[in-house]
């Protein structure tokens, strides 16, 4: 009998959801994690890409939603649209 190890998670990594326990008709879900200081770049047709700073994180283990600022001041809430991209801030 295969061993029956639960796949890796966690950011970047497919988590199979659907019904049954052979996952039959599975679709992937990818995990979108951001952390505070992270950039968020909002993609808009027809104009130039939005980029803003995550403030905070308001969802569990760097989920979503989160509250962002942008250069001109403003602060919103959101939920990330699947074509936005976190660019992670890098290490010192």
């Amino acid at each position: 009998m295969p061993s029956r190890r639960a796949p890796p998670h966690g950011p970047g990594w497919p988590r199979l959801t659907g019904p049954g326990p052979q996952r039959k008709n599975a679709r992937k879900e990818f995990i979108m994690q951001a952390h505070v200081g992270d950039s968020i770049r909002i993609t808009v047709l027809s104009d130039p890409p939005l980029v803003g700073e995550i403030v905070e994180v308001l969802g569990p283990d760097g989920a979503p939603p989160y509250r962002v600022k942008f250069p001109n001041g403003h602060e919103l809430v959101m939920n990330p649209s699947p074509d936005t991209i976190i660019e992670h801030k890098r290490p010192r």
